[in-house]
């Protein structure tokens, strides 16, 4: 009796099942394996000692299948209601049972199905290690596939990563000839702030959104990557026959970036006005180093933050040779602030109209070894960018104290009020600034009353409320807070409105001339007699001649800085030149 070549389980044992009722006059045969054939819940290919069997397999289907009486013997058989039912013991594997209603099957017959029950064995099990190893295979293809998948893209966004990126960009450039394509190097505009002031989650949420919308405006014209916690890459299918039509295109999809965020991006409950400064460098298919490719685009974004946020910039080779230069002058800050070497502070008067001094504002100046003294227009941006704006800071802080607790010591002007210090909006971003500052004042026994914190308009982007919790908390200690260089932001007035500020400071610009021009006499007055309204005291700053401080002074102003009162000089030297 044949038993079948084929490798399919249930096809084998159809086909032998077939050919026994047509040749042996049977009823119906049903198939029982042993439940050890199988693969464990665990993965695990080894035999378990059990020699229950379940059922497998029926010829006809039928709902309830001949049932087995398990036995060591090579075959048995009874009688039931309507048929005698015959079990064949197959070694190893399972049970052959198989039903016949006219008479039973003589002797020889079922001597000569015994070898037959050993190669059905032979077979089941064949088939069985031939389907396991089909599984086998098939799973660890899945496997393959899934693990190059998960090296080749972002597990946050779904996006590629680097090396899916450059992967793709080879193929782009070797698969296609006398063409031309691009990249789009994005990074996000102060997305380490989300980060610091609403925690991770929300910051996974707003890169998840971001890589959505990115995908949304490139749609199937080229891929998306994310390189870094902020860093996202466009590579645009080498699709063009000339440079220039690459170009255009890869500027335009930039410019249309930029203007989509310039909107606000929802996130939850919260609202962020993200920005993106882009660098785009255009590729063609002679250039094989890749990573050259996604460097330079790299260059051209650093140059748009060099000329703020939310702009697209096109890489020329000049801007390498720059970009080497700012290198090095961050190389430079970097060890400098590190080490804690190559600072100093200086500090400016602040003049009551008796000419007594009332306060001083603490400036730092950085001593560059081949520069001479640098002043910090030039470097405190730098030290935001590359991240180490929070050392120099908390070195500021540390050292102006240090100095007014000398100063204090050895006797202050009555006169003398305060000390100001500059805070850097990544300073107060910090979650624990407000117990930062507070131990350190402590640490140096400086009541918070003589201390003013002073913070830029410009520093306040995006949603302010965290910062006004803290700005609050900082009042209620007794520290004064300032808006300084009011004027030259965006929404003056409105954080005038919602800041818990006492003291504001007027940009020079608004200062200039005081003496000399009505429209900026009116303005300065304005100004003075809105912050007496909202219960704040005024500071004009940048004050450079006699006439200009008599305006002011006549106008009513109580406090007033610049030049023509002292330079930035050492806090003991200008409060000794104060007393004499």
């Amino acid at each position: 009796m044949a038993i079948g070549q084929d490798l399919v389980l249930e096809e084998l044992l159809s086909q032998f099942s077939k050919t026994a009722i047509r040749r042996l006059g049977l009823v119906g045969v049903s198939w029982y394996l042993n439940d050890s054939l199988w693969i464990n819940e665990e993965g695990s290919n080894d035999r378990v000692d059990d020699d229950t069997a379940s059922h497998f397999f029926s010829l006809p289907h039928i709902a309830t299948p001949l049932s087995i009486q398990p036995s060591d013997q090579a075959y048995t058989s009874w009688q039931s209601t309507h048929a005698i039912i015959y079990q064949l013991r197959l070694p190893k594997t399972g049970y052959l049972i198989f039903s016949r209603k006219t008479q039973p099957l003589s002797e020889q017959v079922l001597a000569a199905l015994l070898p037959i029950s050993t190669k059905l064995a032979q077979s089941i099990i064949g088939c069985i290690e031939h389907n396991a190893l089909l599984q086998s295979n098939r799973l660890l293809r899945e496997a393959r596939k899934r693990l190059n998948h998960q090296l080749q893209h972002d597990d946050l966004t779904g996006t590629l990563n680097r090396q899916g990126l450059l992967t793709q960009l080879s193929h782009e450039i070797t698969r296609k000839t006398d063409s031309h394509g691009a990249l789009l190097f994005l990074d996000l505009d102060r997305f380490k702030w989300v980060n610091d002031s609403f925690g991770h989650h929300i910051g996974d949420e707003l890169l998840r959104s971001i890589a959505q919308l990115l995908s949304l405006l490139v749609h199937r014209n080229g891929y998306i990557a994310r390189l870094s916690g902020d860093e996202f890459v466009i590579l645009l299918s080498a699709t063009h026959a000339a440079s220039d039509q690459a170009e255009a295109n890869a500027l335009n999809l930039g410019h249309k970036i930029n203007r989509r965020f310039s909107s606000p991006m929802n996130v939850g409950r919260h609202q962020f006005q993200v920005s993106a400064s882009i660098g785009v460098r255009v590729f063609d298919s002679t250039e094989n180093d890749h990573a050259a490719i996604l460097r330079e685009a790299d260059i051209a974004m650093y140059q748009s933050k060099i000329h703020r946020n939310n702009r697209t910039v096109l890489y020329r080779p000049s801007m390498s040779a720059a970009l080497d230069q700012k290198l090095d002058k961050e190389r430079e800050l970097r060890n400098a602030i590190l080490q804690g070497k190559g600072f100093k502070m200086v500090y400016q008067a602040q003049v009551n109209p008796e000419g007594a001094i009332t306060g001083a504002e603490a400036l730092i100046r950085w001593d560059h070894p081949s520069e001479g003294e640098v002043l910090p227009d030039r470097f405190i941006t730098l030290a935001e960018d590359i991240g180490v704006m929070r050392e120099l800071g908390a070195w500021v802080v540390k050292t102006v104290l240090a100095d007014f607790a000398a100063a204090s010591r050895q006797g202050l002007p009555p006169s003398f009020e305060r000390v100001s210090i500059n805070i850097s909006p990544q300073q107060l971003e910090q979650r624990d600034f407000v117990e930062w500052i507070e131990n350190t004042l402590k640490q140096f026994e400086v009541p918070p009353k003589r201390v003013c914190l002073e913070l830029t308009e410009n520093g306040f982007v995006g949603n302010v409320e965290p910062m006004i919790e803290k700005i609050k908390r900082l009042t209620a200690m007794g520290f004064h807070v300032a808006i300084d260089d009011f004027g030259k932001g965006y929404s003056s007035l409105r954080y005038l409105q919602e800041l818990p500020i006492d003291i504001v400071k007027i940009d020079k610009a608004f200062i200039r001339n005081v003496d000399r021009d009505e429209r900026t006499a009116n303005l300065a007055e304005s100004i003075l007699h809105l912050c007496g309204a909202l219960n704040m005291r005024a500071v004009a700053e940048g004050i450079e001649t006699q006439a200009e401080a008599d305006t002011l002074y006549k106008q009513g102003y109580q406090r007033l800085q610049g030049f023509l009162f002292s330079i930035p000089e050492p806090l003991h030297t200008l409060v000794a030149r104060y007393k004499s």
